[in-house]
């Protein structure tokens, strides 16, 4: 194999490769290195503002075997930021006369903003960026108001399997900036994607977040995450919400919500499986709304209702609720720790226990169904206000619902 670059009057000759882990100061740069005597084989790459270069990096060796392509790599390091760079790759051995073997000229263009960076207006992101470096960590919002549009790229992090420590966070707004905006990219690898700490109307929208934890909320009030996907590792939920009055997330797709709150508004979400020790949603607090989710394939509850008072479920679809070890596989369960919480035209099926448990007695139902179900249709502790036109059939035992009537 003959490599581009090889001259008559040469025996070593390069390949340049892609750029890689390009960020805003610096970047990987990757090729081949070939030998037609073979082994010691000098390189280096050449980069610069233009195909006439300007700097270059130190120059190293490597062994290859005869007429073997072998890969080597550099970092180039202090670039510009929203610069492009040319380069190529360099080589010759001990039996090199004339110039060296170089490989074709190739560009790269530096991103505006830098893994670590604290953002502090309004910003649209440029390129991907790739923080795999353990402490490096993603972007900090610094500014209320500020608007991060990630333009569609990505912010990738460290986290390579769920054996790793636990990394650090994609985008992190712990220091409590109001009204700010994050929108339009993905966030993976991370322990958390979204961090959150005592921020008030801060909106979430057309973002994917993956790690540990997918989104994480603590404090403020009015936050929205709309039209995104969020999802988990080895632990935590996909989104997890904990004293944020007036939350909403609606019309996203994830894995297991947390939503500890009071006022929160839990809208059109497809909520799916999260392991055989866990629920799909789980809702603690006051005055909350669940309506219009499709929420199924977890092992101890598709939705569960902790604790709290007045909080309202209505037309969701919960589902697929597996049989497991220490699991309590329902559709959907009012805890006995709640008043006041209204059921209404909700459907529960194919789940491994009951599609409808009812422990707290202060509950209203009202046009549930719930069809093919392990145990009951509805089971309902004594107590409970039946408002009518509930109904069940094929379920795993023969009363169909307790107290409750289902014609």
């Amino acid at each position: 194999m003959v490599l581009a670059g090889l001259l008559a009057s040469g025996c070593a000759a390069a390949q340049t490769g892609n750029p890689h882990e390009v960020n805003a100061t610096r970047a990987d740069l990757s090729g081949s290195v070939t030998s037609d005597s073979g082994g010691q084989v000098e390189y280096w790459f050449e980069y610069g503002l233009t195909s006439a270069y300007d700097a270059q990096t130190a120059h190293a060796s490597t062994t290859v075997a005869v007429n073997t392509p072998r890969q080597v790599s550099e970092r180039v390091q202090d670039l510009q930021r929203s610069t492009t760079y040319h380069y190529r790759l360099c080589a010759r051995d001990s039996q090199q006369t004339g110039a060296p073997g170089c490989g074709e000229d190739r560009a790269f263009t530096t991103a505006n903003l830098e893994c670590g960076d604290t953002v502090t207006e309004d910003v649209r992101l440029s390129d991907d960026l790739n923080c795999r470096e353990f402490g490096e960590g993603g972007l900090v919002i610094g500014a209320d108001g500020v608007d991060l549009d990630l333009g569609g790229h990505g912010i990738d992090g460290p986290l390579l399997s769920t054996a790793d420590p636990v990394p650090d966070t994609g985008i992190d707004n712990r220091g409590g900036y109001d009204g700010v905006t994050i929108r339009n990219g993905v966030l993976g690898g991370w322990g958390t994607a979204v961090a959150m700490r005592d921020a008030s109307f801060v909106t979430i929208r057309n973002v994917r977040a993956s790690g540990f934890t997918g989104i994480s909320i603590s404090g403020g009030e009015g936050n929205a995450v709309r039209h995104s996907e969020v999802s988990f590792g080895r632990s935590g939920s996909g989104l997890s919400v904990g004293g944020s009055p007036g939350f909403v997330v609606a019309d996203s797709t994830g894995y297991r919500f947390s939503i500890f709150t009071d006022g929160a508004r839990i809208v059109r979400n497809q909520i799916d499986g999260s392991g055989p020790f866990s629920a799909c949603l789980e809702i603690s607090g006051n005055s909350n709304r669940a309506a219009e989710n499709r929420v199924g394939g977890c092992g101890n509850g598709s939705i569960v209702v902790r604790a709290g008072s007045n909080n309202v479920l209505v037309d969701n679809e919960a589902f697929g609720s597996a049989t497991g070890p220490d699991s309590e596989p329902d559709g959907i369960r009012v805890g006995g720790f709640t008043a006041g919480t209204v059921l209404r035209r909700n459907y529960a099926h194919d789940n491994g226990d009951d599609g409808i448990d009812v422990r707290g007695t202060a509950t209203r139902l009202q046009g549930n169904r719930a069809d093919d179900n392990g145990d009951f249709g509805i089971d309902a502790v004594a107590g409970v206000t039946d408002a009518g036109g509930n109904t069940a059939s094929g379920n795993g035992n023969a009363l169909q619902c307790r107290n409750v009537f289902c014609p």
